[in-house]
Parts: structure tokens; C-alpha cells; sequence
């Protein structure tokens, strides 16, 4: 799946020093989605504090190594507030939404009837959400294929546990008209976690 940028999925907290009395957490867009991780950078110039605690309403803060994520519990308003002592430091409010519904194509492919020559041409399946950008790919973590129709008097069964078809090759390479390929079961890893994907079915012409 190709790259988009996370561009609204990086978080600048724009600390400012100790004179002031506090600031906004800048965000490029004020949308983050629920059980998504957003990782929270500090600006170059803000004064490193080990000692700074977090107020979350509707979400919380999660910590692994130097990364601080902001998690946003349900839909609705989060109200952050950065703490030095009982000195707020910063603060800001986002909205947060649903994840999208994400979409699983072979490739390109978006029919449910194609081509026996494109589908050969295919290197793997595509994770995809519509209008939504992020630093992470979606990776399909397990899947049941099945090969039906012509040149399968028996329906064969196989499986994925990435998002490549190479280990399916031969098994594509000896479709022809006629063959169906239906990918099942699908689980599917991305920001928000593991989900079950709607399956796919395709008939080759």
C-alpha cells in the first residue's frame, strides 16, 4: 500500500518557556481517530522535563521509551492539558471520530469480475482508507483463500499471513477463465489495532 503522510497524526507541542503562563498544542489538524496512537513530538526549543504529567478527557497517554502517544477513548471532544507541577504548560482540544472503513483490493483490482491476464499481474492485496492519512501501512496479519471453478474440481484451500500472494503462485498461475479466487477470514493490523476485513471474491474471465 503506498505511503501517504501522517500529516495530521503528528501532534507539535509547542512548550513555551517558563514566563508564560501556558499555550495551545499545535496540531496541523484538529481531527484524531479513535484507538488510533498519536505520537505527541516536542518543538527543538522546548525545555526537556521529565517532570510534566498529562490531563486527558476522553482518552489517555500512553509512554514507550522517549514517545509519548495521545489514544482518544470515543467520538466526541478531548481536552489535553500538559502539566509542570500544578503549572499548566499547554493545552488544546481535538475532535475525535471513528476510523474509517477501510477497503481490501487485490492490487489494483476493484471488480468483482476480472481479467485472468491482470490478476496474474498482481503482487499482493491493498489496505487501504479512503481520505485518511497516515505513517503506517495496513499490513493483513492472516487470511483464508480459496480456489474454486475451472482447473479446481475440488476447492483448494490456502493461506496469507502478509499482504504478499507470492506463496499463492502457483496456485494463481493455474487459473483460467472460469476460476474463482476468494480471499476470507481477513485480519488486518493498522493504527487502530487488528480488525477483521470484509472478504473479497473474484471470478476470472
Amino acid at each position: 500500500m503506498k505511503k501517504l503522510l501522517f500529516s495530521f497524526a503528528i501532534l507539535l507541542l509547542l512548550i513555551v518557556n517558563s514566563k508564560a503562563q501556558s499555550s495551545t498544542i499545535g496540531l496541523q489538524v484538529k481531527t484524531v481517530y479513535v484507538g488510533t496512537k498519536i505520537p505527541i513530538v516536542f518543538d527543538a526549543e522546548c525545555p526537556k522535563n521529565n517532570k510534566l504529567t498529562y490531563q486527558v478527557s476522553n482518552g489517555k497517554i500512553e509512554q514507550s521509551g522517549d514517545t509519548i502517544f495521545l489514544i482518544a477513548a470515543q467520538k466526541g471532544e478531548v481536552n489535553v492539558n500538559v502539566m509542570s507541577g500544578n503549572k499548566l504548560v499547554a493545552s488544546s482540544k481535538f475532535k475525535a471520530k471513528e476510523m474509517p472503513p477501510f477497503k481490501i483490493t487485490l492490487g489494483e483490482l476493484n471488480g468483482s469480475s476480472v481479467s485472468n491476464v491482470l490478476v496474474k499481474m498482481q503482487t499482493g492485496l491493498k489496505c487501504e482508507v479512503p481520505d485518511f492519512l497516515h505513517e503506517y501501512d495496513y499490513k493483513v496479519v492472516s487470511a483464508t483463500v480459496y480456489f474454486s471453478g475451472n482447473e479446481f474440481p475440488v476447492v483448494v484451500t490456502a493461506n496469507l499471513n502478509s499482504n504478499s500472494i507470492e506463496p499463492l503462485r502457483g496456485l494463481i498461475n493455474k487459473c483460467t477463465a472460469g476460476s474463482q479466487i476468494t480471499f476470507d477470514n481477513i485480519k488486518v493490523k493498522g493504527p487502530d489495532g487488528i480488525k477483521s476485513a470484509e472478504g473479497i471474491a473474484i471470478m476470472l474471465y
